[in-house]
């Protein structure tokens, strides 16, 4: 019996055509970006002198890191499309900057905002406090990290960087640390703060690398207040937030 499979990125090329031109208008808006202005707040973060302004919008309002990870995966897939090795040049950059924090920083965490660390470390010792769209101060934390382990992700998936993968386990490690630490009613209040995709991005570390903790570790994010009614058949859906 005949079985499909969706072709890979690197293996289509568009040509002549009003898609080939939204393509390259994506891709010179890409390179027209300047990676360091993403990473200034994981330098500061890390300990690391930096004197590059941020960019503005949520990239210096609190979820500093979150455009950065759309960003990685942008870079990414566009690479995986054109073969742009300018493409590359700035995704090997990028990856250099979060081993140079992970390695400053000591602990595999990777955050952009302020006050990560010691928001982490309380969450860490079980004082934990969400209102729905702040976590212990800080906004939205995990959906913020998510948008940055989704970007290392499709940087392992789509372009020969082989550095990334280890950048992306050491932050997986840190974070497994961090909920070893805590039980399953202290990790349902972390929830109820907006977390993205978490659940979704582990689990594709665990694709990545085989290793069955990260799958553990991915089902520590299912959201179960939402869940569990579903998979029974109730709607615990009306009311919320899309995102989560």
């Amino acid at each position: 019996q005949p079985k499909l499979f969706p072709a890979p990125l690197h293996a289509v090329r568009l040509t002549d055509g009003p898609f080939l031109h939204a393509q390259e208008m994506d891709r010179r808006w890409l390179l027209s970006m300047d990676p360091d202005r993403f990473l200034s707040g994981f330098r500061s973060e890390a300990g690391l002198e930096t004197s590059v302004p941020r960019y503005g919008g949520w990239e210096n309002s609190g979820a500093s890191g979150h455009a950065f990870g759309h960003y990685l995966s942008a870079l990414s897939m566009m690479y995986a499309s054109t073969g742009d090795r300018a493409l590359l040049d700035k995704i090997d950059y990028c990856v250099d900057a979060l081993d140079e924090c992970q390695r400053t920083e000591g602990t595999g965490l990777l955050a952009g905002f302020e006050r990560s660390r010691e928001l982490f470390a309380e969450l860490e010792r079980g004082d934990i406090r969400s209102q729905g769209f702040d976590l212990n101060g800080g906004w939205v934390p995990f959906y913020t990290l998510h948008k940055e382990f989704a970007g290392l992700v499709d940087i392992c998936r789509y372009t020969p960087n082989r550095k990334a993968l280890s950048v992306l386990i050491r932050f997986t490690d840190w974070l497994d640390d961090l909920v070893a630490k805590l039980s399953d009613e202290q990790m349902a209040w972390i929830l109820v703060c907006e977390h993205g995709g978490m659940t979704e991005a582990l689990a594709d570390v665990y694709a990545l690398t085989g290793e069955r903790k990260y799958l553990d570790l991915a089902q520590r994010f299912d959201h179960r207040t939402f869940l569990r009614p579903l998979a029974i058949g109730q709607d615990s859906l009306p009311g919320h937030h899309g995102n989560m």
